[in-house]
């Protein structure tokens, strides 16, 4: 999730009465709340505009932030650390064999107060970092569409879906004037 953003295909049948309760909004925190130590758990990543409305499993513990003295971007960027907010995170680990991070331990981790002009500073640094990794994954999945498209790749399995205007142009869908 941090790095390569991109949604699963499938969903099990049984779980579609649960859809709406696995989707995430644009401006909230995910942490995986579960794994070994030392790996994904613990991890956090922050939901984009191109991530809005995506269902994400109940391995990932969702944060708002609700008290308007914090900047999501900001409380991000702090639990994301690897020297002060991951280290808090996996602190309240529990279980052996499958460590797990209790939802309401984390809702209770102290975030240090920095006056607003530096969260403001580094939520934009936020902002933009995450804006590049949704460009970048764009970019990726129309590489990708075109390369297997032009060697008309019998399976369209695993092929991205990507509608640009020289696709729509082929279909017939607009005319050359655009």
């Amino acid at each position: 999730m941090r790095a390569r953003r991109k949604p699963g295909t499938t969903i099990a049948k049984r779980a579609v009465r649960l859809l709406k309760q696995c989707r995430v909004k644009s401006g909230t925190i995910i942490v995986c709340r579960s794994g070994a130590f030392g790996g994904i758990m613990g991890r956090a990543t922050f939901v984009t505009p191109a991530m809005n409305d995506w269902a994400v499993t109940e391995h990932m513990l969702r944060c708002e932030i609700h008290d308007p003295g914090f900047i999501p971007e900001f409380v991000y960027a702090f639990l994301s650390s690897a020297r002060y907010g991951y280290p808090l995170i996996t602190s309240i680990r529990h279980g052996k064999d499958v460590p797990e991070i209790d939802p309401h331990e984390l809702g209770e981790l102290v975030i240090p107060y920095v006056d607003e002009a530096d969260q403001v500073r580094v939520a934009s640094h936020i902002i933009n970092a995450f804006a590049f990794v949704d460009e970048a994954n764009s970019a990726e999945d129309e590489a990708l569409h075109l390369l297997l498209t032009s060697l008309t790749w019998p399976n369209t399995v695993g092929v991205p879906q990507v509608h640009n205007q020289t696709q729509q142009q082929q279909n017939g869908e607009i005319d050359d004037e655009g």
